[in-house]
């Protein structure tokens, strides 16, 4: 359970992501990753990720999320976004990374309160998103053939100056704390991009 009074920080791996990358635990040439979680309350969420953007810079690294729109007085018409950003080398700029999204939108109604797979992956072309094991969007991940391995946000005496962290249930992103407001039962992290029928196997694994 992740909100106000639990796990307000979320959870992250102890050692850096700079130690990480080293020690070749974290994927590099495709990605793939997997979420159960449950959406109770709140705007938006981070699920899963490491990602660096502070204004003016373009970001580097990846996250899983959503966001919530309940605009409308009607609430059968809010909406639950689902959002994948990832930096590659072919979006970097002046060392600065580019970060590419790809979104899904659901009734909140369908997707709210209830136990719901994310999964995401970037096979060094596109960026996927499935929800519930369905294919529910894809994005170029860059304006090129080939983007390149994925861009981890490195310390540096320049643009990172501080050690990031692997982070599940919270994330700072452009100077803003996103907290997952609900629960998470499951994260899985894979250095390969798997395929639609293995999105469908692993979301049905829970159920």
């Amino acid at each position: 359970l992740l909100d106000t009074s639990r796990a307000v920080n979320g959870l992250r791996v102890p050692a850096s992501v700079q130690e990480l990358v080293a020690a070749q635990k974290l994927p590099l040439e495709q990605l793939s990753v997997e979420v159960w979680a449950a959406l109770m309350a709140g705007t938006e969420g981070a699920l899963v990720g490491v990602v660096f953007k502070a204004s003016g810079f373009l970001g580097k690294g990846w996250y899983l999320g959503w966001e919530s729109d309940t605009s409308s007085p009607v609430a059968a018409q809010h909406t639950v976004t689902f959002v994948m950003t990832l930096s590659t080398e072919a979006t970097d700029n002046f060392g600065r990374g580019g970060l590419a999204t790809v979104r899904a939108t659901f009734p909140k109604l369908q997707v709210a309160q209830h136990w719901v797979h994310v999964g995401a992956t970037y096979d060094g072309r596109h960026l996927a998103l499935y929800v519930n094991g369905s294919l529910a969007a894809t994005e170029p991940a860059c304006r090129r053939q080939f983007c390149g391995r994925i861009t981890y946000p490195m310390r540096d005496t320049t643009y990172v100056l501080n050690d990031l962290h692997l982070s599940i249930g919270a994330l700072e992103f452009n100077g803003r704390k996103l907290r997952h407001n609900g629960y998470i039962a499951m994260v899985r992290v894979m250095g390969q991009a798997v395929e639609e029928p293995q999105m469908r196997a692993a979301a049905a694994r829970l159920t």
